[in-house]
């Protein structure tokens, strides 16, 4: 019974210890901590793929499923963040018809639907209401519309170009291109099922995913094609492949 006693009372000690010197960090101090440590996707010349990049992980999609996140950049104590894989597959706009970012069907989604079923409360009180640019089309002329002011959004055909530099073809296209969750992959959207990449190659499995900008008329969205070049043209916004649809992608910018 003694050494019993010793024993427990050792244990005590050692647990007051560890608190003593140990910092002691909640959940989201962790996440926080974790996006902190990331470096930001342009400094990532020695890597060449996504896959090799730091991630970190903040909210859920589906069903508790950690949504792991790219760190693009770091402003002061703020972040912008990339999902690493397209985390759904769905039309830019559920009927085909001009639109802009500012009026799709896929932007509402994300900031409503997705966001109170991917983050809690903690985690939306980290997210920034961002004043996103809708630049028009370079190549085509077509309108890009109003900016908007957005928790989430995708990518524009500017930032693919400013984060990725696209001067680099090869190794920056295996940086950007990516591939679908499970869950992306098995939702059917319209009648599609997310395209996976078939062909032999370094794209093997990978899948396109939208972007914000307009493609080459105002019923067209741009695009990342499976191999990572720029869809310019872009396809129909509600739309997929003969051989599959499209999916969702996307960034926010976070406090940590």
């Amino acid at each position: 019974m003694f050494k019993k006693c010793i024993s427990v009372i050792l244990s005590l000690l050692l647990v007051v210890v560890l608190v003593a010197c140990g910092e002691q960090l909640s959940p989201g101090d962790l996440i926080m901590r974790s996006i902190q440590k990331c470096t930001p996707v342009v400094d990532y010349s020695k890597f060449t793929t996504v896959y090799e990049m730091d991630t970190a992980t903040f909210g859920m999609y589906p069903d508790g499923e950690p949504i792991e996140w790219i760190v693009l950049e770091k402003d002061d104590n703020k972040a912008l963040l990339l999902s690493k894989y397209i985390l759904d597959c769905k039309c830019y706009n559920e009927i085909q018809t001009d639109v802009t970012w500012e009026t799709c069907t896929l932007r509402s989604w994300l900031n409503d639907t997705f966001y109170n079923a991917a983050f809690s409360d903690w985690c939306k009180s980290k997210i920034l209401t961002t004043n996103v640019l809708n630049s028009n089309n370079n190549k085509y002329g077509t309108s890009g519309g109003n900016n908007t002011n957005d928790k989430i959004f995708c990518l524009s055909i500017d930032e693919v170009n400013r984060y990725f530099n696209q001067s680099n073809m090869e190794d920056e296209n295996k940086r950007v291109a990516t591939r679908g969750t499970n869950f992306a992959k098995a939702v059917n959207n319209n009648g599609y099922n997310l395209y996976v990449q078939d062909e032999d190659g370094w794209y093997y499995g990978n899948s396109f995913f939208w972007l914000r900008s307009p493609g080459r008329s105002q019923s067209h969205a741009a695009l990342v094609l499976s191999h990572g070049f720029l869809g310019i043209g872009g396809d129909a916004v509600c739309s997929g492949t003969l051989l599959g649809g499209y999916g969702v992608r996307l960034a926010m910018w976070v406090n940590y």
